[in-house]
């Protein structure tokens, strides 16, 4: 069976086999340019480049250098990884960039980032809604927590899950531990 996988992952955002890119170009001064410094090239032709500076004089740029701004906020440090997770949550490509360009310049964190895309969502109406918790998983908890005496979570994930019993201190752990065993 195959694995289903939620969201769109982050090559939606930073690129991935067939990556969205971002259509709208801007001009930049070249000296503001960067060399990539993972360039594995060293050693360059110095005739082919005096070729290739001929034709940029006759031709000028065939294909502008198109810029990924949520992209360039990460390599540059200026977001994390979880800001451009959080923004995936937004379709809208300009949306994303507009949000990722105010968070950076605001020092905002992926949690407000989070909560300004899910108050957006809220008030367009594009929220999904949210399944409750399953009854009979619900009253399941409940009896183990009647049982144990303590606070029981049942953490259903597909046909799998787990089962968390808190304890206070490690008398209330001994004793859970015991009741456990004896049954």
């Amino acid at each position: 069976m195959a694995r289903k996988a939620l969201g769109k992952g982050i090559s939606a955002l930073l690129g991935a086999a067939k990556p969205e890119l971002d259509t709208s170009l801007r001009e930049l001064d070249v000296a503001l340019l960067e060399p990539n410094p993972f360039q594995t090239r060293e050693i360059f032709d110095k005739e082919r480049l005096r070729e290739l500076a001929r034709s940029l004089e006759v031709n000028g740029f065939v294909q502008p250098i198109a810029v990924r701004p949520v992209q360039e906020l990460v390599k540059g440090g200026k977001l994390s990884m979880g800001h451009a997770r959080a923004l995936l949550a937004l379709d809208d490509s300009q949306a994303q960039q507009a949000l990722a360009a105010e968070a950076s310049r605001r020092g905002w964190s992926v949690r407000r980032i989070e909560r300004l895309i899910s108050q957006q969502k809220k008030s367009t109406g594009k929220t999904e809604e949210p399944k409750g918790p399953d009854p009979n998983v619900k009253a399941a908890a409940a009896k183990l927590e009647t049982s144990l005496g303590t606070r029981v979570r049942i953490v259903p994930k597909g046909n799998r899950g787990r089962i968390e019993i808190e304890y206070y201190s490690q008398e209330e752990l001994q004793r859970l531990y015991q009741r456990l065993l004896k049954n």
